[in-house]
């Protein structure tokens, strides 16, 4: 698979253009379109490379729960 300048060029503008207009979005607009959250919602939390002090924040995290 050979890549040429001018398709290594298209796609790093289309990149850094969609990069760009994200931070020209308002930010009233972006918070209408995240959903409501309620204090009752399931909260999901995940944890990758857990040794050490992430395995004992992890048990403390999970014995304080109610």
């Amino acid at each position: 698979m050979s890549n040429s300048r001018r398709k290594f060029i298209r796609q790093t503008s289309a990149a850094v253009l969609g990069a760009g207009l994200t931070t020209m979005l308002p930010l009233d607009a972006i918070a209408q379109i995240r959903r409501r959250v309620s204090a009752n919602d399931k909260i999901n939390l995940g944890l990758i490379g857990c040794k050490g002090m992430g395995w004992s924040n992890m048990n403390a995290l999970l014995t304080n729960i109610p």
